[in-house]
């Protein structure tokens, strides 16, 4: 499959990785589609940062501090993700693709 064809048709596919919990939905059905498959394990990633921030609101004094600074970068980590791929780009996105591109799916 030529790689415009590939990114056109997980285009879409790609975004959904970048909201909540939806990242299991191109694991699923466009597994083979390496262009959805890349901005999900991003995604994912994304989302267990997020899930990682919840509980830190537990942690006295400083845990509440810092789970805002992560939910802002989770914002703004997806965010970029979601425009990135409605452009049809492959982005990194910092820390997060690195842990992202060692998770074998």
């Amino acid at each position: 499959m030529p790689i415009d064809d590939e990114i056109n048709e997980g285009r879409l596919f790609a975004v959904l990785g970048y909201i909540g919990f939806l990242f299991i939905i191109p694991l699923l059905f466009k597994k083979d589609n390496l262009f959805a498959k890349y901005h999900a394990k991003q995604g994912m990633v994304l989302f267990f940062v997020f899930l990682f921030s919840i509980f830190l609101k537990f942690v006295p004094f400083l845990g509440v501090y810092l789970k805002d600074v992560i939910l802002y970068l989770y914002i703004l980590g997806s965010s970029w993700g979601i425009l990135q791929a409605i452009k049809g780009n492959y982005c990194r996105i910092i820390i997060i693709s690195d842990i992202a591109e060692n998770i074998k799916i």
